[in-house]
């Protein structure tokens, strides 16, 4: 079960990104300045405030209305090398957000990617990057909102043109129809999306609400994901912060069944990475 911070940050997000109104549930003021602190943390003031232009004739938003009055209403909703270095990550977003760890499947990715396509194609090739780059935050450190929202937003275009055949065809060959499939899960219980949009979906059903449950709890909590191998005066190597690499190993866990290689090159990556830190 979600908790009233969470329905109502959701209830907003979906407003705000999607322009459908969502039930809205009493809270207090606390709350409320929770709220828009977590919106502040992932950066996604705009669509917070998007969400209650949408729905500042409820009630309960009405009570509320200085709280919101705080967030940067200019705050820009775009994805950029800033957005993806928030508090020094594990991994530098920049480097490998746009890669696959495994590498005979980013070998593959990166095929997939650079050759010769079709201009009608190229709807279909945006959509297969926003999903992997999804992927990679999901396997290190949770949702990303700004790419999570960017790939909602891009489902929801009419425009454009996706071959979902083709699209099948290159998570099949990198290994990750499963993970699309929970992400597609994902957005479902988010945004209450029409099924029929996520197009990547084989199954338009949640089979997987408790780890969504868990996910999107995550959002809430404010977690160090930077943690390194330190050597310092002593002999032994230690981590410099246990709890979140018990969080990555736990990630590995979690989604080793969905895309084993991927799940598990991935965590290797992160402790090379981070012996790289290790003093002299």
């Amino acid at each position: 079960m979600i908790s009233v911070l969470e329905h109502n940050f959701f209830s907003l997000l979906r407003s705000g990104v999607l322009g459908h109104r969502s039930v809205i549930n009493p809270m207090s003021g606390w709350k409320w300045q929770r709220l828009c602190l977590v919106a502040q943390n992932h950066n996604i003031n705009h669509w917070i405030w998007q969400g209650y232009q949408m729905m500042g004739d409820d009630y309960f938003l009405q009570l509320h209305q200085d709280i919101f009055r705080s967030i940067d209403k200019e705050s820009d909703n775009r994805l950029n090398e800033n957005d993806l270095k928030i508090n020094d990550q594990v991994v530098d977003y920049s480097e490998w957000i746009d890669k696959m760890t495994t590498p005979f499947l980013n070998k593959r990715y990166e095929n997939i990617i650079g050759r010769t396509k079709e201009p009608t194609e190229k709807d279909t090739i945006e959509l297969f990057k926003l999903i992997v780059q999804n992927v990679r935050c999901l396997l290190n450190t949770g949702i990303h909102l700004h790419l999570f929202i960017s790939l909602v937003r891009f489902l929801y275009q009419e425009e454009k043109n996706i071959d979902s055949d083709r699209l099948e065809a290159y998570l099949k060959e990198t290994q990750l129809t499963d993970m699309a499939q929970y992400l597609g899960e994902l957005i479902l219980a988010v945004f209450q999306a029409d099924a029929d949009r996520v197009v990547f979906m084989k199954k338009k059903t949640i089979r997987h609400r408790r780890m969504i449950e868990e996910d999107l709890h995550e959002l809430f909590i404010k977690k160090h994901n930077s943690w390194f191998f330190t050597q310092g005066n002593h002999v032994f190597v230690k981590a410099s912060d246990t709890h979140a690499m018990y969080q990555q190993f736990g990630k590995a866990m979690k989604y080793f069944f969905f895309a084993p290689w991927e799940a598990t090159t991935n965590l290797t990556s992160a402790i090379t990475h981070s012996i790289a830190h290790i003093e002299e």
